[in-house]
C-alpha cells in the first residue's frame, strides 16, 4: 500500500481464509487512507454468497472535498469490521464517506447493535445495500425513507437462532406505513421481506424480486405458495421473479394449493430454482410446483433450475409445465 500511494482509481478485494495474524486495523486504515473508491472484503465461507449480481446499473458518486475518504464501494462481509479493535474505525469510516453501494453481511451485530449502527449512518447516494436479516425492519423502513436505495439484499446467516417475532425492539408501538418509492430490487428470506412490507406503504414498485423460501417459517400462511402470493400481492406487475429455497428446509406439504385459492402473480418472468431435491426424494420437487402455474396468468417465460436430473426427468418437466392454452416460453437449464 505505501508503494502504491494515494491512488483514487484502486479497487480492492481480499477473501479472508483463515484465522487473521495481527491487527487489521493499520492495513485498513491504510487502505481507507489511500483514496481506495472500492473495497470488498469477506470471509471465505461468505465469499460466494456475498456480493449479489447487480441487476441495476451502476451509480458514480460525486466527488464532496468535505468527505475524508473515496470509498464508494464497501462490501465487509466479515465480523472482523466490527470486533473490539475495529468497530470505532469502521464505523468513523462509514460516516465519512461518499458511498453508493454498501455491503454488511455476517457481522454477527445484534438487534440492538444493528439499530444503533443504521440510525448513526447516512449516505445521500446510496443506491445498493446488502445487510443480515438481524437488522429490525422497523429500523430498515427508517433508514430506507432517508436513502434513493434501488436494490436492496437480505442475508440471514444463522437461521436456526432467529425469530422472526422477536426482531423489533418497538414490535408493540403502532407506526404509520412509510412510503419507499426508490426500491426497485428486493432479495432475501420471504418471512423477513414479510415483516418489512407490513411495515411500507403499499404498492411497491419491484421490478426484481428474489425470495428465498424457508419451510420452517411458514407460520402465518399455509404454504409456499400463500407465502409468495401474500408479498406479491403488494407489488405492481413485475419483470422477474426468483424463487428458490433454503438447503434443509423443503416439506413436501408445504408445496400444496389450497383449494379456494384464486389470487394471481403479476410477473413477465419466472424463475424456480431447487437444486438439492436428491437430498429429500427420489422424485424432483419442481413436480409439486406445477401446479402453481395457475397464478401466473401473465408470466411470459419460465425457467426452471433443477440441477442434476436425467434426460428423461428433463423430458417429463417439461411435459409438466407446458400449458397449451398458456404458451409461455419455458426454459430447463442448469441451477446456476
Amino acid at each position: 500500500m505505501e508503494l502504491l500511494g494515494s491512488n483514487s482509481s484502486l479497487f480492492i478485494s481480499i477473501v479472508k481464509d483463515g484465522e487473521m495474524l495481527g491487527d487489521f486495523a493499520p492495513l485498513f486504515q491504510c487502505i481507507r487512507d489511500s483514496g481506495c473508491r472500492s473495497l470488498r472484503f469477506s470471509d471465505r465461507e461468505a465469499s460466494h454468497l456475498a456480493y449479489p449480481p447487480l441487476i441495476l446499473p451502476d451509480f458514480i458518486a460525486v466527488m464532496d472535498p468535505a468527505i475524508t475518504n473515496n470509498f464508494h464501494i464497501f462490501h465487509a462481509n466479515s465480523t472482523i469490521f466490527f470486533s473490539r479493535s475495529m468497530v470505532a474505525l469502521t464505523v468513523s469510516s462509514l460516516q465519512n464517506s461518499s458511498l453508493t453501494d454498501l455491503s454488511l453481511t455476517h457481522t454477527s451485530l445484534s438487534i440492538l447493535q444493528w439499530t444503533v449502527l443504521m440510525r448513526d449512518i447516512h449516505f445521500p447516494q446510496l443506491h445498493f445495500l446488502s445487510i443480515d436479516v438481524e437488522c429490525p425492519p422497523t429500523v430498515l423502513i427508517d433508514f430506507l425513507t432517508q436513502h434513493g436505495v434501488h436494490q436492496l439484499w437480505l442475508y440471514s446467516m444463522h437461521l436456526e437462532v432467529i425469530s422472526p417475532y422477536g426482531m423489533d425492539l418497538a414490535q408493540n408501538v403502532t407506526t404509520p406505513c412509510i412510503p419507499i418509492h426508490s426500491l426497485r430490487s428486493l432479495t432475501g428470506p420471504h418471512w423477513y421481506i414479510s415483516l418489512l412490507l407490513d411495515k411500507a406503504r403499499l404498492p411497491l414498485c419491484i421490478q426484481n424480486l428474489d425470495l428465498e423460501l424457508d419451510g420452517h417459517f411458514l407460520t402465518s400462511t399455509p404454504n409456499y405458495l400463500s407465502a409468495i402470493l401474500y408479498i406479491t400481492q403488494q407489488c405492481v406487475f413485475m419483470d422477474h421473479l426468483r424463487l428458490s429455497f433454503y438447503d434443509g428446509s423443503l416439506i413436501y406439504q408445504s408445496f400444496d394449493v389450497l383449494l379456494d385459492e384464486y389470487r394471481t402473480i403479476p410477473v413477465k418472468n419466472l424463475t424456480i430454482f431447487l437444486p438439492h431435491w436428491y437430498k429429500y426424494s427420489s422424485r424432483h420437487p419442481l413436480f409439486s410446483c406445477s401446479p402453481w402455474l395457475q397464478a401466473f396468468h401473465h408470466v411470459e417465460k419460465v425457467c426452471l433450475r433443477p440441477g442434476d436430473t436425467t434426460a428423461s426427468e428433463r423430458q417429463e418437466l417439461e411435459a409438466t409445465f407446458r400449458r397449451p392454452d398458456n404458451p409461455y416460453c419455458l426454459d430447463i437449464g442448469l441451477w446456476i
